[in-house]
């Protein structure tokens, strides 16, 4: 491949409260093997607590925007809910590169959940402790990443925020112009290989859903210039996830069974590239 070629292939192309908290570079560049995308370079960070679980953050590659992760919201198994949507208040610790914090439930939970800004990756950890006397199956932690409040992100109609569907990257718009899942915002996709949503507790509380099979866990908004991306993947999703209130997107994994007294921890992947569509596919296809 010539350099033309590769320069042209990378310009080819990211209340309960659910799904966001409602209270208020360098370019990439063509290389040899054309591969993954280049690191945006998205330090330095100005990090804040908001409100509950919630975090926000800026990064200097996309100024004025402010983006939200919420960490965990909800943590659920099989049966019931571990952290609740009520859980107090957290005291968050916030570094120039981190934001973290804790809880303890007596004889359900100990969790920490842990932000890791890098300047290419946002890694969202949610560690859990199982104190209980029964073994947790299929537990996720709702970890929600938010771009309403990001201006040159946010997309109502929701025709810029992008699954993968069957090889393709297809606009959650089109898909609810296909299937309408229901009059909510909040709206659940299974992913192929991961569980049957009817089998998660969060999936009872919430009962919408779309009937599309995600292929992965992954799912990107583009920018209203076509210029940037931002999105979120996970390695074995429990589900795929979108509001379209307070426009926000999910991938979290699901945990293996964790036995009384045993430690887990599953990682939500956040980016923000440089790029469109294809550039984020690059970052996150399995």
């Amino acid at each position: 491949m010539n350099a033309l070629q590769i320069i042209l292939s990378s310009l080819l192309v990211s209340g309960i409260g659910l799904g966001g908290c409602t209270m208020d570079s360098n370019r990439l560049r063509p290389d040899t093997q054309a591969s993954k995308p280049a690191s945006v370079g998205l330090k330095p960070y100005t990090i804040y607590s908001d409100f509950r679980q919630t975090v926000d953050f800026e990064t200097a590659a996309v100024p004025g925007n402010i983006f939200r992760i919420v960490i965990p919201e909800i943590i659920t198994d099989k049966k019931e809910t571990l952290v609740p949507w009520s859980q107090e208040s957290p005291e968050w610790d916030i570094g120039p590169d981190h934001a973290g914090w804790q809880c303890k439930i007596s004889k359900v939970i100990q969790m920490k959940a842990d932000v890791r800004f890098g300047d290419e990756v946002i890694d969202a950890n949610v560690e859990m402790t199982n104190l209980s006397d029964r073994t947790w199956e299929l537990a996720n932690a709702f970890t929600c990443f938010t771009f309403y409040a990001a201006p040159a992100f946010d997309n109502p109609r929701m025709d810029r925020v992008y699954f993968p569907v069957r090889g393709k990257w297809r606009s959650v718009s089109e898909l609810f112009g296909e299937h309408s899942p229901g009059l909510g915002p909040y709206t659940f996709f299974p992913v192929a290989g991961g569980p049957a949503l009817s089998d998660m507790n969060i999936c009872r509380l919430v009962a919408q859903r779309h009937p599309q099979v995600i292929d992965y866990g992954a799912g990107c908004v583009v920018s209203r210039d076509g210029q940037w991306v931002a999105g979120v993947n996970a390695e074995h999703p429990a589900y795929v996830f979108c509001n379209r209130r307070e426009r926000c997107i999910h991938a979290n994994p699901v945990y293996e069974p964790i036995a009384p007294g045993q430690t887990a921890r599953g990682t939500t992947h956040i980016r923000i590239l440089r790029g469109g569509v294809a550039d984020f596919e690059r970052a996150v296809r399995p």
